[in-house]
């Protein structure tokens, strides 16, 4: 009997292992992407006339396809721009996975980037770098 109980115990611990983490991780993912965009919004080398690519960088932490939480994106046109981006991209984040998305929504970020300026280089530099520190300093309770 005492071996039955202890399955039983073990698998109810499986079960909620995935929650415990999500629990652990979706803050430290949210974290990272605020510390990614403010290190994109600091490290600008654009002059942002009208303000909608600033506006437009954001993340997003995604679960399964979802996005969970966001942050960063500014008002109006470059702000809606970002969040569509990042709800499109969202999808390719499969189901039961996580993931973190760092976006500059509008369609000419990309170009701004190739000559030469920074958008989001530093930030995706950075990135790694962010989530490493965070999860050194996280302690899963289980």
């Amino acid at each position: 009997m005492g071996v039955k109980h202890n399955c039983k115990e073990v698998i109810k611990l499986l079960s909620a292992f995935p929650e415990k983490i999500e629990r652990n991780l979706l803050p430290v993912l949210d974290q990272a992407g605020e510390r990614a965009v403010e290190i994109a919004k600091a490290s600008k080398t654009y002059k942002d006339q009208t303000g909608n690519l600033t506006a437009s960088i954001g993340y997003g932490v995604v679960v399964g396809g979802q996005v969970v939480s966001s942050g960063g994106f500014g008002s109006g046109e470059g702000g809606d721009t970002g969040r569509a981006v990042l709800a499109e991209r969202a999808t390719a984040i499969g189901r039961g996975q996580y993931g973190l998305i760092i976006v500059a929504g509008m369609e000419y970020a990309s170009y701004v980037e190739r000559t030469g300026h920074v958008v989001l280089d530093g930030a995706k530099l950075s990135l790694e770098d962010i989530v490493n520190e965070l999860l050194s300093q996280m302690h899963i309770v289980l």
